[in-house]
């Protein structure tokens, strides 16, 4: 899944980057962001997946460090006093297996990392424009009726939710925000069909 992934983001970037340069209509433009967006928080999961096994792996190996006779077969003669406690956890309670496996999950962890990273200058633009677009469609459609609800029953949420679409909303005129912001408007029939 990681190599797919540290494959495909670079792609979708070129791909941005190439379409960029040309004037996109609004949902070829939106679409490009909202795939832009998806693969970037594909690959933020992906990291907090293998972020979090590895941290479960390394607090279960310095939960049951190595016993002292598997110590002294392992240290090659060293007492086991001499030895500290990262030494007793990780250094000698690994097989060889266990290595090979951390190994690989640093190695995807930087690789994700590093994909990561090429998206962080060049994508951002289109991130934005996913993130608005997403924050408007829920302010605009979800949020819409709850608030109305709330209005047209002076429910105690009311004061909160107009606040909240006040600030996140965007109207095309001045005119439209007060008319989205009038408590009036909103308890009518009209705002409820639109």
């Amino acid at each position: 899944l990681v190599v797919d992934y540290t494959m495909s983001l670079p792609a979708l970037l070129r791909r941005a980057d190439a379409l960029g340069g040309r004037r996109l209509g609004r949902d070829e433009r939106g679409a490009l962001a909202r795939a832009v967006y998806e693969q970037v928080l594909r690959g933020c999961r992906y990291m907090a997946a293998v972020h979090s096994r590895l941290s479960e792996f390394v607090a279960w190996k310095c939960a049951h460090p190595v016993g002292d006779a598997a110590l002294a077969e392992s240290a090659g003669g060293g007492t086991s006093e001499a030895i500290n406690g990262y030494e007793r956890a990780l250094r000698h309670n690994l097989s060889a297996a266990e290595c090979g496996a951390l190994v690989e999950m640093l190695s995807m962890l930087d690789s994700l990392r590093s994909a990561l990273r090429r998206a962080e200058g060049r994508a951002e633009a289109l991130l934005r424009h996913s993130i608005h677009e997403q924050t408007q469609a829920f302010v605009h459609g979800a949020l819409g009726p709850t608030t109305r609800k709330a209005v047209k029953h002076d429910k105690p949420l009311k004061k909160a939710l107009l606040g909240l679409r006040g600030l996140a909303a965007d109207f095309p005129s001045r005119e439209a925000r007060a008319e989205g912001m009038d408590e009036a408007v909103l308890r009518s029939k009209e705002f409820k069909a639109g």
